[in-house]
């Protein structure tokens, strides 16, 4: 399954960050919810086959850094096989932040996985949308609705997506 790219932004220049999982902007996805997580999850259909290099996530609030292990499953849910697992470290600030996979995660187009967020110190607080604006995955706060994130991987070069070299 080929879902439409929407984001013109690049990686590499032998691929581009084209699975963007928001709403109609790639740069922002209108929130109508406030969410504190102990544990959350929020699910996506991989675009393209590729390595899965990082994902973006939105901290709401200042609280300090803020430290989670986030981990990639296979299938929707947090029951399936692990893919990767690590710890990593948000800053202080409000604002959308990238954890870069220490380990390049295999991923295959129309392929569903999670990325499961499990924080420290709970909770983690971040934005949602209860509108599915992102109709090929959800939260696990209900079908309908969606925790703000990106996935960023290294695809092979599509022609419907614009890719600018990152030097």
């Amino acid at each position: 399954m080929e879902l439409p790219c929407t984001s013109p932004r690049a990686s590499y220049c032998t691929g581009e960050i084209c699975a963007w999982a928001r709403s109609s902007s790639p740069d922002q996805m209108e929130s109508n919810l406030g969410v504190a997580l102990s544990s959350g999850w929020q699910s996506f259909t991989a675009t393209s086959n590729g390595l899965l290099m990082a994902v973006g996530l939105y901290k709401n609030g200042t609280s300090g850094p803020t430290e989670l292990e986030l981990s990639i499953l296979e299938g929707e849910g947090d029951s399936g096989a692990v893919l990767y697992s690590g710890t990593h470290v948000l800053p202080d600030e409000p604002n959308a932040h990238t954890a870069v996979l220490a380990a390049p995660t295999p991923i295959e187009a129309g392929g569903v996985y999670t990325m499961k967020i499990v924080p420290s110190s709970p909770p983690f607080s971040t934005i949602a949308n209860s509108m599915n604006p992102y109709p090929y995955g959800r939260s696990s706060g209900g079908a309908g609705e969606d925790l703000w994130f990106r996935i960023e991987a290294e695809v092979a070069a599509r022609s419907d997506c614009p890719v600018e070299c990152v030097h």
